[in-house]
């Protein structure tokens, strides 16, 4: 036996639960007992007792055909069948003859029961359907666009689950729809629309705009910011003239928020060049041998700069550039700060400028992370700068120049106490030793 005429049988006739699996049927003074046994999902054995009439009568009753009818409709046929009571409505109409069972998913609806009374209910499906009523939605411009646009996309579905929503709690049948261009409430005869409650939803705003927000809004930074939006409730649009303006459209109690959002992001994105100070030698370091350098600022552009009393330059969006200037300024002050010392030996300076030498002052740097730089007046400075501790530094490094025979050695150590030839110490002209600083500690050391 069918399961779904089990269910028909129950509703038509007069059966009496005994336990869970086992029904009584009542005829006048004679009962009858049936037991249902599962065998598959949707089959079910019957087994009957009592007085053998009323037995084969049983029988025959339950034999009858049973017709089974799927009533395909389009999504805005079974939208407004679900959303105007049209399913209610044939529900109480056929409540003890047809089983009524919706598939949203397939857009369905499956009728199960006797043949002619199916075939009723089916009729009354497409007639229910066919006697709404319709009105289109007058909204203004903005609020129409946004509308319409929501009820032609799933990414807005929480807008029209809220249109409907409102309906429901206000007592409302209707079904909002987009046919073409325009806006249609549909609704069951004899009552209200809906259409003033749409008005009271939604509403729109215009913020005018400046011009540095304006180049914003015609980017892709704009448009990722719009297509990222979580809360579909609302949009966004931009009207260009002479004053340029924003205008937001969308769930009424959403237009301060989506007015927040959007300048929040309009302020970040703007375009700005602003300059972190620092020394050019500092700047230098940074520029060519900082690795990390590269790969940290690669959102933003940046170079040198000898305006202002020089430092690095850095252009981008305002959020970008904020977090670049912070990341400079920490990065510049981690440096160790430079030893640097003359050549006064022109011969060196010569050297390194010879266009065959030039690719020497890289391989300089290169293995010493020192800073080699040439003056305007020719003389070579060397300025040692050193990465933070945390990256760690070598206490010794030794560096041969290929093809001479010279060789650079840097120790970090107490030069008092270092094994060597000579020490270079800062003199005044009449041959006095400092008392302070490098001079100072020589003297210090060595005594009079």
């Amino acid at each position: 036996m069918d399961q779904n005429l089990l269910e028909q049988k129950q509703k038509q006739m007069k059966w009496v639960n005994g336990d869970l699996n086992t029904f009584k049927l009542s005829t006048g003074s004679v009962r009858v007992f049936l037991r249902f046994t599962q065998i598959s999902p949707s089959q079910l054995r019957v087994e009957i007792s009592g007085e053998v009439n009323i037995v084969k009568m049983v029988v025959q009753e339950l034999n009858f055909e049973l017709k089974q009818l799927d009533c395909t409709l389009s999504l805005t046929d079974y939208r407004k069948w679900e959303e105007c009571g049209c399913m209610q409505k044939v529900s109480d109409k056929f409540q003890r003859l047809v089983s009524i069972f919706c598939d949203k998913a397939t857009l369905t609806v499956h009728l199960h029961g006797h043949m002619d009374d199916v075939k009723r209910a089916e009729n009354c499906i497409h007639q229910s359907i066919k006697e709404l009523q319709k009105c289109s939605v007058v909204l203004g411009t903005f609020e129409h666009q946004f509308l319409l646009g929501c009820l032609q996309s799933e990414d807005y579905g929480l807008v029209q689950q809220t249109i409907q929503d409102y309906f429901e709690k206000c007592g409302i049948l209707a079904s909002l729809q987009a046919v073409g261009n325009t806006c249609y409430l549909y609704y069951p005869p004899g009552c209200e629309s809906g259409s003033d409650l749409v008005k009271e939803l939604l509403s729109s705003k215009h913020e005018p705009l400046p011009q540095q927000f304006y180049d914003v809004v015609i980017t892709d930074l704009w448009k990722s910011f719009t297509d990222s939006l979580t809360q579909k409730q609302y949009r966004y649009y931009v009207k260009p003239g002479t004053s340029n303006s924003l205008i937001i459209a969308g769930l009424r109690e959403k237009i301060e928020e989506s007015k927040t959002s959007a300048l929040n992001f309009l302020e970040k994105n703007i375009k700005v060049c602003n300059t972190v100070p620092c020394s050019y030698r500092a700047a230098s370091f940074l520029k060519i041998l900082d690795k990390e350098a590269a790969k940290e600022l690669s959102h933003v552009n940046w170079d040198l700069t000898h305006s202002n009393e020089g430092g690095v330059t850095v252009s981008g969006t305002k959020y970008d550039v904020t977090k670049a200037e912070a990341w400079i300024h920490n990065r510049v002050s981690s440096y160790i700060q430079p030893q640097g010392w003359q050549v006064r030996n022109r011969g060196f300076p010569d050297f390194f400028r010879a266009p065959e030498n030039a690719h020497l002052i890289k391989q300089v740097q290169d293995q010493t992370n020192c800073l080699v730089l040439m003056d305007h007046d020719g003389i070579a400075i060397q300025a040692q700068y050193a990465m933070a501790a945390a990256q760690g530094t070598s206490s010794s490094t030794k560096m041969v120049i290929s093809g001479t025979n010279v060789t650079i050695s840097s120790i970090k150590a107490d030069l008092t106490q270092h094994q060597c030839d000579v020490i270079v110490v800062p003199i005044s002209r009449n041959l006095s030793l400092s008392t302070q600083g490098v001079a100072g500690a020589i003297a210090k050391k060595g005594g009079k």
